[in-house]
């Protein structure tokens, strides 16, 4: 009976079994699996891609790219006033859309360089030149010949005026207290110009703001055209007209042909000379009379 405690030897070989239970840590070696976990929190790396995702914020900084092509477009639309740069104006001139006006800055310098006019003839686009005393505005779509010009305006009362013709201008309108403005010497202008000239205020200050009359002066010709009639000072001292030349031109406050210092416009001859013309037909009838008298008498 003794040797039956052998058999219970054997119980402690059932405890034998527990290397079955040593298995249980082997599925606890399973827990590598677990370490596997981590591992897929190594996939958190692609969370790290997420950040990479973010990298395409620089995408973002591609809109202001975008943005960046915008200011351009937004400067011209908003009809900003430039240099008067020929390369600059020509380009913009490209650039701009159909029936925009382009200003430019020509106050310090009133030299405009034909290559504009080149770069502008046969679009329906304006350009608009000013200058400290005026503003020139031409279309495209009306230039017929390129060439330089000069947008200097001498505006002076006819006492202090310097121009070559003041002495002709003076006889023609009687010493008529007119105002000249003397365009520099550009002959035919590339196009018709639609024009703005600020009048000088001394003269202006006791004339009729509301009723001013522009003529021009032929000096081929020494006749005065009108150009201009019943014109409005605007609140900034300017009157606005259009011209196709540049030459002298004087501005009054008065129909100078109503009042009858100027013969009407398209008149061959002015009213002096109509006068000497009506008093040499009467010398004529008087010594045709008088022949044929003394004829009588005969």
């Amino acid at each position: 009976e003794g040797d039956e405690e052998p058999g219970t030897g054997e119980e402690p070989g059932e405890g034998d079994d527990e290397p079955g239970t040593g298995e249980e840590p082997g599925e606890g070696d399973e827990e590598p699996g677990t370490g596997e976990e981590p591992g897929e929190g190594d996939e958190e790396p692609g969370t790290g891609e997420e950040p990479g995702e973010g990298d395409e914020e620089p995408g973002t900084g591609e809109e202001p790219g975008e943005g960046d092509e915008e200011d351009p477009g937004k400067g011209q639309q908003a009809g900003d006033i430039i240099d008067n740069n020929p390369e600059l104006v020509v380009e913009a001139i490209k650039n701009e859309s159909s029936k925009s006006t382009i200003v430019v800055d020509a106050s310090s310098n009133k030299k405009i360089d034909k290559a504009i006019f080149e770069a502008l003839r046969g679009r329906d686009k304006s350009v608009t030149f000013k200058t400290e005393n005026s503003e020139w505005t031409f279309n495209g779509k009306d230039i017929k010949e390129v060439k330089d010009i000069d947008l200097t305006i001498q505006i002076a009362s006819l006492k202090d005026t310097v121009s070559a013709n003041k002495d002709a201008i003076a006889k023609k309108v009687k010493n008529e207290d007119v105002l000249v403005l003397s365009f520099a010497s550009n002959g035919k202008l590339p196009a018709k110009a639609t024009v703005r000239v600020k009048l000088d205020s001394t003269w202006l200050a006791n004339k009729d703001k509301n009723n001013i009359f522009v003529y021009y002066y032929n000096p081929e010709t020494k006749k005065a055209e009108v150009v201009a009639k019943k014109l409005k000072v605007d609140e900034e001292g300017y009157i606005q007209f259009a011209i196709d030349h540049n030459s002298d031109f004087f501005v009054a406050d008065k129909d100078l042909v109503a009042a009858k210092i100027l013969p009407k416009t398209g008149s061959p001859v002015d009213t002096q000379i109509l006068s000497l013309l009506g008093l040499l037909a009467m010398a004529t009838g008087l010594v045709v009379i008088f022949t044929k008298r003394k004829k009588f008498n005969k």
